[in-house]
């Protein structure tokens, strides 16, 4: 079939602006249907031009993918692609060459599954002691060649890396996805071994600081990650375990006794608001680890935490963070006893103008009362008060601000 004139004019426009292999590849997908000459012409010079692992990847899946054309051309392609492969992405990328397409869960001729296998597994060598890396090697075999055995194998493969990894942190975002892959399978004794070297895990990295028997460097945002990971795991062992016909549940006593253990383990370590603040709200938000009454529920053990992350506090900034996250989408409900707590500590700390013109204006804090007068009216006064330690700028400013709050019959007490 002939390319009409205007068919000719735009193919000749794309071939002027074509700069790299793969624009002319773009211009033999585009018209391979409509005249093949013209198609081999910028196929032959997508193919000169070619020279970077993602050049020879996009030829081969041209190749395998379309019809009427040589595909021994595409496993030439792959071999120079691997050549150039640096990454496990990259062989997953080859892999993923091979994979064709599929109808209901069956490789189709145009995939290769051996040739498709072993780019996973490159893949996964190459992805050394990373775990991240070698999951995705794990999810691309699940979501592609629907090879459970495969995938089994690929999995109990990560599972020895964990084994050997020394940094905690590139590992333990990782971990409670690790634990439902290997749930899925429904082995009783992979599952439960997994489980428990998870526990022991996080039990090593809080109560010695090492993993694997190697000392931990953590960054400044760490305990509030860990605190999250871990309720992730014990949130997907406990539910794995949970049976509701048996009253008297040995496992899952005993995994939520570790859990809590570690939760105050972490409570003794812990020296600013914002530590006892994570540890209060990850308690509630989660699974709610609870055993024998009401005297170890999350909500009495968060109470506990939230107190102390008032008396610990130093800024009012804290405390604002704080009852933030107490008070966020109703997660735990808050006494009148802590709120009094917390509006009481505010004002303790208050010193500045600044100082209670950040209560005046907080949207979290202002309506906190220790006496049933909101502690936004004592700011305010406090803050007329010391305006002559504000600046023309920071006053004008205020102004500004409380012109739309309740207080703004106030404002000539300010000029």
């Amino acid at each position: 079939m002939g390319l009409t004139k205007e068919q000719i004019e735009e193919f000749s426009e794309r071939e002027k602006e074509a700069c790299d292999s793969w624009d002319y590849l773009d211009l033999a997908e585009d018209y391979l249907s409509i005249d093949k000459s013209y198609s081999d012409n910028a196929l032959s010079k997508a193919e000169k031009l070619a020279e970077s692992f993602s050049d020879f990847t996009d030829l081969a899946r041209f190749y395998f993918q379309e019809e009427n054309i040589d595909k021994s051309k595409a496993t030439d392609y792959c071999l120079k692609a691997e050549n150039l492969a640096e990454s496990s992405s990259d062989f997953t990328n080859l892999a993923q060459v091979y994979c064709g397409s599929f109808v209901n869960g069956k490789l189709q001729e145009d995939g290769d599954k051996t040739k498709a296998k072993d780019y996973c597994l490159k893949a996964l060598e190459k992805s050394g002691n990373n775990l991240p890396d070698s999951l995705s090697v794990f999810n691309f075999v699940q979501r592609n060649l629907k090879d459970d055995e495969f995938a089994k194998e690929i999995l109990l493969t990560c599972e020895k890396k964990i084994e050997k990894s020394h940094n905690f942190e590139d590992i333990m975002s990782r971990l409670s996805g690790f634990i439902h892959d290997v749930q899925k399978f429904e082995d009783e004794v992979l599952t439960s071994n997994t489980h428990n070297k998870i526990i022991d895990i996080f039990t090593e990295v809080i109560k010695d600081n090492t993993l694997n028997g190697e000392k931990q460097i953590f960054n400044i945002c760490f305990r509030s990650s860990l605190i999250s990971d871990m309720n992730n795991c014990f949130e997907t062992i406990l539910r794995n375990i949970y049976d509701p016909n048996e009253l008297a549940n040995n496992k899952y006593t005993e995994v939520s006794k570790r859990w809590i253990h570690l939760l105050l383990e972490l409570e003794q370590r812990s020296t600013s608001t914002y530590d006892f603040r994570d540890l209060g709200c990850m308690a509630v938000r989660r699974y709610r680890p609870s055993i024998g009454g009401d005297d170890t529920t999350a909500d009495a053990l968060a109470n506990g935490w939230f107190e102390k992350g008032i008396l610990v506090s130093e800024d009012i900034e804290s405390l604002e963070s704080l009852y933030t996250e107490m008070t966020c989408e109703g997660y735990f409900t808050v006494s009148d006893k802590l709120e009094v707590k917390i509006a009481d500590r505010v004002l303790d700390l208050a010193e500045t103008f600044k100082d209670y013109k950040s209560i005046v204006v907080s949207w979290s804090i202002a309506d906190l009362s220790t006496d049933g007068t909101p502690i936004s009216e004592t700011a305010m006064d406090m803050a007329i008060k010391l305006k002559g330690e504000a600046t023309k700028e920071e006053l004008e400013d205020f102004i500004s601000q409380i012109e739309e709050y309740e207080l703004s019959d106030r404002v000539d007490e300010l000029k």
